[in-house]
Order: C-alpha cells, then structure tokens, then sequence
C-alpha cells in the first residue's frame, strides 16, 4: 500500500496509483465493494472532467472483482464501455479497453461478448501506443471467450500491426501480439487476405531470434508451429523449433535454416534485411541471435538468390559489431563473418575484408589441405 501512497503523490502516476488502490483495497475486504462501485458510476456523470475522469478509473478497475457480476447488470456495463471506445478520446478509450480487459477474466456466455469484437479491434489499430497496447492485451482475453474459428477473419487487418510490435521493447506487448498472432492463424482455416502468406513469410525471421530470448521462446516456439500449419507446409519436422531439444542456439539454428530454406530461400534477400535490423538492437540477445542466424544462412547465399551488394552489406553489419560491449555478441559475428567469407568471399570487395580475416581463412584452408 505504501508504493500506491506515493505514486499518489505524483500527477505522472496517480492514475496508476489509484489502479493499485482499488485492486489491493478490495483483496482484504469486499464489504464496502458495492457501495464504491454505485460512487464511482455517480463520479462518471460529473460535469467536471476531473471528477468524472477520477470515476472512470476506479470504474475500470473495480471490474476487477468477480463480485461487480453478482451486483449490477453485466449487458449494462458493456453497453457503457462499448460507448467509452467509441470516444474521440484516448484516454477514454484506454480506460474503457482496461475495463473490458479486467471484466472479461470473469466466466463469461460467449454471445454476450460479440459485439464488443469490433469496436477492441478499432481501439487496436489506433495511432496512439498506449490506446493500442491496452486494447491488444485486452483482444487477448477477448479473443479466448469467443470462437476463434468464426470471428479471426475480422482480426485479419491488425496483423501488420502485430508484426510490426514482434520488435518493441516492451516485452508484453510483444509477447501479447506474438500470442494473437497464432490464435488468429489458427481460427482462419484459408487465406482470405493476399497478404496473409506474406505476412507470415515476414513473422519467421523475427519469431526464430526471439527463440534466443527466456522471456519470449515459448510464445514465438507456439507461434512459428502455427505459421507452418497455416502454410500446409509438408517436410517440417514437428518439434523443429523445440528450443529444449537443441544443444546450442548455433545448433537450432542451422536446422531452422535448413528446412525452411528448402521451402522459401527466394525470400533470403528479404529475411536477411530483417536480419540487418536486429543487428541494431538494442537486445544483446536479439543481436547475438540475428549474427548467428546471418552465419547459418551464409550458404544459401547463391548469386542467383543473394546479390554480391547485399552480402556486402551484411558483412559490414556484422563488421560493426565486432566491438560490441558484449564479448558474446562480438564472438557470434566474428564466427558469421569468418563463414560468409568461406561461403561467398569471392563475392565481397577485398578492401571490406581485414587483413587478420584472411590470414585466418588461409590458415584455415591450409589445415583442411594437410
């Protein structure tokens, strides 16, 4: 209660302050529960917008408590809530999309929660970060109520937006569009969009890095296995992303690497691209992964399908972060670099190419030769 106190005290947290309130408060004691709910429904009709904005947040996270279901009429709530997303005002919208969020982890009849699907979906897509990130943590349970096989096609549209926050640093966003993601790929039984095989070629690159990381493996590993399913891929081993079954993130890898470049190595150009912007990470482990992974695709690098301009550039990507603070990441793309010279270094211009590199490439060729 004390941290709740303080963040009070601030204006940049006293909305954050109250959430905290309301949800310890009432863990002690439901007794006064009713009553605080009936004040802060009397607080929303008040003309001054504090007032009525100091209602909403306690209304929001009231709904919190399974008992708010056995005091008011739950059709009512949602009316007000479908109201409060279709407000002009983001701070409106995150407070209604926090509500639903905390209501619908209650048992729910399904029916009861279609028309709320639509109105989610909008506050989703909006321009503001924190009116779509409340909105996609909520579309997470939301989607968990309803059928997913019947509604996922409404959903289609966001998906370029969850892609895009595979790369945010905030990892619950990322993991919350990540899970989406695979729940919509398992409800659309066909390809209604022209986009949707691109829209998963572009989900592979960035899901398999996230494999490196504990905090995100096993959300991308469920993923990526519904990518494939989606595809009707044949040829796939089915514990191919079963990170547990590999002896080193070098090892999974060059398996990955493998197999899908055997169904998809005219999109290499396009997945190496993917990869040069996580070399920038500001994740060591995403940089780590993205180096080891260029490394594994070094021999697939066929002129036909990789131009000499582009491995140019990876190269120097991977040159860059030789003096990485992280001796890790630093080792992984001195190992990639020394393997795309053995793969194409025919293909990169000598002046790239540092004079220690090759005497170790032509230390290394003589060894094989004896």
């Amino acid at each position: 209660m004390v941290r709740c106190w303080e963040m009070l005290r601030s204006p940049d947290s006293v909305f954050e302050g109250i959430f905290h309130l309301v949800r310890n408060l009432f863990n002690y004691s439901k007794h006064e529960l009713k009553v605080m709910f009936r004040q802060a429904n009397l607080y929303l009709r008040h003309p001054d917008l504090r007032h009525k904005t100091i209602g909403m947040v306690f209304f929001s996270e009231l709904l919190y408590h399974p008992e708010i279901c056995q005091f008011f009429v739950i059709q009512d709530i949602l009316q007000v809530l479908m109201e409060w997303m279709s407000q002009p005002y983001p701070l409106i919208q995150i407070f209604s999309v926090r509500a639903l969020g905390n209501l619908i982890q209650h048992p729910f009849e399904k029916n009861i929660l279609e028309p709320l699907l639509m109105p989610v979906l909008n506050c989703a897509c909006h321009e503001k970060k924190t009116v779509a990130k409340e909105a996609i943590r909520t579309l997470r349970f939301l989607l968990r109520h309803l059928e997913i096989e019947t509604h996922a096609w409404k959903a289609v549209n966001l998906i370029p937006l969850l892609l895009k926050y595979f790369h945010d640093d905030d990892i619950e966003l990322r993991n919350t569009s990540i899970t989406i993601f695979g729940m919509l790929l398992k409800g659309l039984k066909e390809i209604r969009n022209s986009n949707m095989a691109e829209n998963i070629l572009n989900s592979l690159v960035p899901l398999v890095i996230l494999l490196s990381n504990d905090r995100t493996k096993e959300v991308s590993r469920k993923t990526l296995d519904s990518c494939v399913s989606f595809m009707n891929w044949g040829g796939f081993p089915s514990n191919l992303f079963d990170y547990e079954m590999y002896t080193s993130l070098h090892s999974m890898y060059s398996n990955i690497c493998y197999v899908v470049m055997n169904k998809c190595k005219q999109n290499l150009p396009a997945m190496l691209d993917q990869m040069l912007g996580f070399l920038r990470s500001r994740n060591s482990s995403h940089r780590e992964a993205a180096a080891l992974l260029i490394g594994c695709c070094a021999q697939y690098m066929q002129p036909e399908v990789v131009t000499s301009k582009q491995i140019e550039e990876v190269f120097l990507g991977l040159r860059d972060l030789q003096g990485d603070r992280e001796a890790s990441v630093a080792q992984a793309a001195a190992d990639s670099m020394e393997e795309i010279f053995r793969q194409c270094g025919h293909r990169i211009n000598p002046d790239l190419i540092s004079s220690q590199l090759l005497s170790k490439a032509i230390r290394r060729i003589s060894e094989t030769k004896q």
